[in-house]
């Protein structure tokens, strides 16, 4: 049983009942070198080539080669 509610509180209860949950998955990778503007990453085994990758500080790159332990 429940009590009396705030109605202070029901844009709150909207806002969650309209939330969209899930999970989301992403790989990580590290830098291992950064030289004439090409990024080495190591860990992204899911990188395919030209795609684009997003690092942490929102920079983006573009995968020029896949090797067996990292991109470019």
């Amino acid at each position: 049983m429940t009590g009396p509610t705030d109605p202070a509180l029901d844009p709150l209860k909207a806002r969650i009942a309209e939330a969209q949950l899930g999970a989301e998955a992403e790989e990580r990778g590290k830098v291992i070198a950064i030289a004439d503007g090409l990024a080495t990453v190591d860990g992204l085994p899911g990188a395919e080539l030209n795609e684009i990758v997003t690092f942490s500080t929102g920079g983006r790159g573009f995968v020029l080669t896949l090797e067996e332990n990292h991109i470019n």
